[in-house]
């Protein structure tokens, strides 16, 4: 599972991981050019070296459960905690004159 955060027109501040199932980490570098950070949140706090060279991918072993906080190094760690919350949309999706599902009026 994997969120993030993002003001309009800057990068994203963190991407976060939890591992479901463990296994390995592939991820578009989302700041190009600068060195990141990877950090075990849980179980166990501890840092995480990547797994390879290239600057434009990030990759790293997991372990199952496990949560990890993805940022560039020069970046603070958040002083709180972000709450995602969503809703269900039962609105049809249109795209031009395509319109996919129905209006729920039931």
């Amino acid at each position: 599972m994997v969120g993030s955060e993002k003001d309009p027109h800057t990068p994203a501040k963190y991407v976060y991981v939890q591992s479901l199932r463990g296994g390995t980490v592939r991820l578009i570098n989302p700041w190009p050019g600068k060195p990141v950070t990877v950090e075990q949140l849980a179980p166990t706090r501890c840092a995480i070296e990547l797994a390879n060279t290239d600057p434009t991918t990030l990759e790293f072993p997991t372990i199952e459960g496990a949560a990890y906080d993805i940022r560039p190094r020069d970046a603070s760690a958040p002083s709180a905690k972000s709450l995602f919350t969503s809703a269900p949309n039962s609105a049809p999706k249109s795209y031009h004159e395509a319109v996919l599902g129905k209006f729920r009026d039931f």
